[in-house]
């Protein structure tokens, strides 16, 4: 923990001037993680770093989801979006063509009627 307060307080001095709440906000938590996993803390950084990574991404996929219709107006995005869009497609159609996913897909169907009939 004595790590930890060390840690805190050098990057306190750095962001002194800085509102805290604006400094969290957009500062990279990856270079926070570095800093914990640096100074011995492995687990609170990778756990820091799994939770900014969750975050981000459903912070861009939140702006993405609201902003698509303007962003497909412009013709790079736009054949980007399609063009992943399409490798998706496949990919997904490859995948449940797969005897394993098939497989899955019977053991979850026994899990949703047991549990079904157990309630």
């Amino acid at each position: 923990f004595t790590q930890f307060n060390w840690f805190y307080a050098h990057f306190m001095a750095f962001y002194r001037d800085n509102d805290l709440y604006f400094t969290w906000i957009f500062i990279d938590k990856r270079l926070l993680a570095l800093g914990l996993l640096v100074h011995g803390m492995v687990f609170q950084g990778i756990l820091l770093e799994v939770i900014a990574k969750l975050f981000g991404t459903l912070f861009i996929s939140r702006v993405f989801s609201l902003t698509k219709p303007q962003l497909l107006t412009y013709k790079i995005i736009k054949s980007t979006y399609t063009l992943i869009s399409r490798w998706l497609g496949w990919a997904h159609r490859k995948v449940v063509e797969t005897s394993i996913y098939k497989k899955s897909i019977i053991i979850k169907s026994y899990i949703h009627d047991f549990f079904k009939i157990a309630k």
